[in-house]
Protein backbone atom coordinates (compact mmCIF):
# COMPACT_ATOMS: atom_id res chain seq x y z
CA UNK A 1 0.00 0.00 0.00
CA UNK A 2 0.89 3.36 -0.95
CA UNK A 3 0.69 6.59 1.91
CA UNK A 4 -0.11 9.89 0.63
CA UNK A 5 1.24 13.09 2.09
CA UNK A 6 -0.81 16.44 1.08
CA UNK A 7 1.71 18.74 1.71
CA UNK A 8 -0.63 21.73 1.02
CA UNK A 9 -3.16 20.51 3.66
CA UNK A 10 -0.38 22.03 6.16
CA UNK A 11 0.68 25.70 4.28
CA UNK A 12 1.28 26.43 1.05
CA UNK A 13 4.60 27.71 1.89
CA UNK A 14 6.94 25.83 4.02
CA UNK A 15 9.77 27.26 6.12
CA UNK A 16 9.89 26.12 10.44
CA UNK A 17 11.86 23.31 10.94
CA UNK A 18 9.64 22.59 13.63
CA UNK A 19 7.01 21.56 10.73
CA UNK A 20 9.30 19.52 9.01
CA UNK A 21 10.39 17.56 12.05
CA UNK A 22 6.54 16.15 12.61
CA UNK A 23 6.14 15.48 9.09
CA UNK A 24 9.21 12.88 8.99
CA UNK A 25 8.73 11.51 12.41
CA UNK A 26 5.04 10.49 10.97
CA UNK A 27 6.69 9.60 7.54
CA UNK A 28 9.34 7.18 9.14
CA UNK A 29 6.82 5.79 11.59
CA UNK A 30 4.32 5.08 7.86
CA UNK A 31 7.24 3.59 6.53
CA UNK A 32 8.06 1.17 8.98
CA UNK A 33 4.48 -0.15 9.06
CA UNK A 34 4.67 -3.21 7.26
CA UNK A 35 1.42 -2.46 4.98
CA UNK A 36 2.82 1.12 4.04
CA UNK A 37 5.67 -0.19 0.57
CA UNK A 38 6.09 3.98 -0.77
CA UNK A 39 5.51 7.48 0.44
CA UNK A 40 3.71 9.83 -1.95
CA UNK A 41 4.51 13.90 -1.53
CA UNK A 42 1.51 15.55 -2.93
CA UNK A 43 2.93 18.98 -3.71
CA UNK A 44 0.16 20.44 -6.30
CA UNK A 45 -0.77 23.28 -3.87
CA UNK A 46 2.42 24.46 -2.89
CA UNK A 47 4.26 27.16 -4.01
CA UNK A 48 7.24 27.37 -1.77
CA UNK A 49 9.76 24.76 0.80
CA UNK A 50 12.89 26.47 2.07
CA UNK A 51 16.16 24.81 1.72
CA UNK A 52 16.00 24.04 5.44
CA UNK A 53 12.34 22.88 5.27
CA UNK A 54 13.69 20.47 2.53
CA UNK A 55 17.08 19.20 4.46
CA UNK A 56 15.02 18.52 7.68
CA UNK A 57 11.82 16.30 5.88
CA UNK A 58 13.74 15.34 2.77
CA UNK A 59 17.06 14.93 3.83
CA UNK A 60 16.36 13.18 6.80
CA UNK A 61 14.24 10.76 4.39
CA UNK A 62 17.36 10.43 2.52
CA UNK A 63 19.51 9.64 5.62
CA UNK A 64 17.20 7.39 6.84
CA UNK A 65 16.72 5.81 3.73
CA UNK A 66 19.94 5.76 1.55
CA UNK A 67 19.90 4.22 -1.90
CA UNK A 68 16.36 3.41 -0.92
CA UNK A 69 15.32 6.96 -1.14
CA UNK A 70 14.06 6.67 -4.75
CA UNK A 71 11.90 3.34 -4.24
CA UNK A 72 10.08 4.49 -1.40
CA UNK A 73 9.07 8.30 -2.04
CA UNK A 74 7.31 9.51 -4.95
CA UNK A 75 6.60 12.90 -5.46
CA UNK A 76 2.87 14.74 -7.28
CA UNK A 77 3.80 18.05 -8.77
CA UNK A 78 1.92 21.55 -9.41
CA UNK A 79 2.55 24.27 -11.66
CA UNK A 80 5.62 25.02 -9.21
CA UNK A 81 7.48 21.88 -9.57
CA UNK A 82 10.84 23.23 -11.32
CA UNK A 83 10.72 25.53 -7.84
CA UNK A 84 10.46 22.86 -5.74
CA UNK A 85 11.91 20.02 -7.49
CA UNK A 86 15.09 22.38 -6.95
CA UNK A 87 14.31 22.86 -3.13
CA UNK A 88 14.58 18.96 -2.36
CA UNK A 89 17.40 18.84 -3.89
CA UNK A 90 18.96 21.31 -2.52
CA UNK A 91 17.70 20.09 0.85
CA UNK A 92 19.15 16.66 0.21
CA UNK A 93 22.44 17.85 -0.89
CA UNK A 94 22.73 20.17 2.25
CA UNK A 95 22.11 16.98 4.62
CA UNK A 96 24.46 14.68 2.46
CA UNK A 97 27.06 17.34 3.19
CA UNK A 98 25.80 18.39 6.58
CA UNK A 99 25.04 22.05 6.07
Amino acid sequence: MNKKIKLGAYSESFGPRVVAMEILKDSLASLDREDVEKLIFDLTEVKKLSTGYSKELFGGLWKNLGNDFPNRILFKFGENKNILVSSILLGIEAEKTNL
